[in-house]
């Protein structure tokens, strides 16, 4: 999924998303997922997968020197349905750093919120 350019304003810590690919180009359990954004790559493992159904996967590492230090995990689940027109719903589980989770906790939300927002806007 490449993400088109656009006006958003995001936050000094909030990467912008530029692209999310399979590396090999075949995507299924196992496979490495990138997502690529502004500040750096997080690398996911693809825990299940279903096309055009069901996929999610785990933040195995990270470039990102924000989600270095802040969390611990990021879990993502997307399931499909074709209603009227492909209905997406999200799933994110994050988990902080013990000792950031009182500080960053409304922040990681607002951050979160905002990627998401921008990547469904921009999603073809």
């Amino acid at each position: 999924m490449e993400v088109k350019p656009g006006i958003f304003t995001f936050s000094l810590f909030t990467p912008r998303p530029v692209q999310c690919r399979v590396p090999t180009g075949e995507a299924g359990v196992g496979q490495t997922r990138e997502c690529i954004s502004d500040r750096g790559v997080i690398y996911q493992r693809i825990t299940s997968y279903t096309p055009y159904e069901h996929f999610s996967f785990v933040m195995e590492e990270t470039t990102l020197p924000v989600v270095k230090c802040t969390i611990s995990s990021i879990e993502e689940d997307f399931v499909l349905r074709e209603v009227e027109a492909v209905e997406i719903t999200r799933t994110t589980h994050i988990a902080l750093q013990p000792g950031w989770r009182r500080i960053f906790s409304p922040l990681v939300y607002l951050g979160i919120k905002s990627v998401h927002r921008y990547v469904f806007r921009n999603w073809e």
